[in-house]
Formats: C-alpha cells, sequence, structure tokens
C-alpha cells in the first residue's frame, strides 16, 4: 500500500498523466527496503496506443479443441485461411502498420534520452535506434513537410572538343 502511493506521488511529480504505461525499475534490498525509479514509456506502447491509436499486445483468444485432420484437408485449410490474409514477402507485409514523421521521431527521442543510463546518449543517436526500432516493427518512417532537398543536378562534365583527338 506505501509502494502505490509513493509510486502515484512520484508520477504524478514527474508529470505523467493517469493511465498511461510507463516502465519502473524496482531494486530491493536485503533489509526489506527498496527504491524504484520511474522511466519512459515503452516505445511501442507510445507508438501503438498514442499514435496509431491501437493496442499493441495481442488480445487472448480462446481456441477451440484440437482435431485431427489428413494432409489434404489441411492444405485446403491453409489455402481458405490465407485468401484473407496479407501477404508476407521477404519477412515484410506489403503495406506498412503506419507512418511516423521525423519529427514525431526526435520528440519521441527527447522523451527517451531523460531515462537513466541514456545520459550520455546523443539525441541524434537515439533518434536512428528508435528509427530502426520502427522500422523492425513495420512503421515506416518519413518526412512530412518541412526542407526540400537541394536537387541533384547531373555533374558528368563533357568538354566542347574531343579530347581524344588533342595528341
Amino acid at each position: 500500500a506505501e509502494f502505490c502511493k509513493q509510486f502515484n506521488a512520484r508520477s504524478e511529480a514527474d508529470g505523467w498523466f493517469p493511465g498511461v504505461e510507463v516502465a519502473v525499475r524496482l531494486f530491493t534490498y536485503s533489509d526489506r527496503t527498496y527504491k524504484f525509479e520511474i522511466r519512459s514509456p515503452r516505445l511501442l506502447y507510445l507508438l501503438y496506443n498514442r499514435k496509431f491509436g491501437r493496442k499493441h499486445k495481442k488480445e487472448k483468444s480462446t481456441t477451440a479443441p484440437q482435431v485431427k485432420v489428413n494432409k489434404k484437408e489441411a492444405k485446403k485449410l491453409a489455402a481458405q485461411s490465407m485468401q484473407g490474409k496479407e501477404v508476407v514477402m521477404f519477412g515484410r507485409k506489403e503495406q506498412p502498420e503506419g507512418y511516423i514523421d521525423v519529427r514525431e521521431l526526435y520528440e519521441l527521442a527527447k522523451i527517451k534520452t531523460v531515462d537513466s543510463g541514456q545520459e550520455n546518449e546523443t539525441l541524434q543517436a537515439m533518434a536512428k535506434k528508435i528509427a530502426l526500432q520502427c522500422e523492425r516493427h513495420n512503421v515506416k518512417v518519413v518526412q512530412f513537410g518541412g526542407k526540400q532537398p537541394a536537387p541533384k543536378y547531373d555533374r558528368m562534365f563533357e568538354p566542347y572538343y574531343n579530347i581524344w583527338t588533342l595528341y
């Protein structure tokens, strides 16, 4: 009961809203005392619940009892179940789960660098780590609006004379 009171007070003092799943690192000692630190929410929680409005945990499904099926029937059932599903190519789905802007990526990096153990991490390095994790979870990192890149010019130099006929 005392832990809950301390946790609620400290999470409110740190500015976390009620209902946000934050990570907690709990240290227990042999004399029955404890210490805890509240860390920022997991990246998947921030992405799926806050950005895309979906749950990131799989719902537990009740399965029917197993029935033995011969090979021909199993192939038919597999073909029927694949008709409604997305096709996975080379380990990735054709359509990404969602899109995240580079600026939002840097906002997430600012949140994550505050955690203990990440103080020496630069903002750019943390943003790269988050971008890689987004890529692993099939979330595409894009740049909406913002500064347009400079156009690339054809740098091939061709003189107006033939250089092979000079000698």
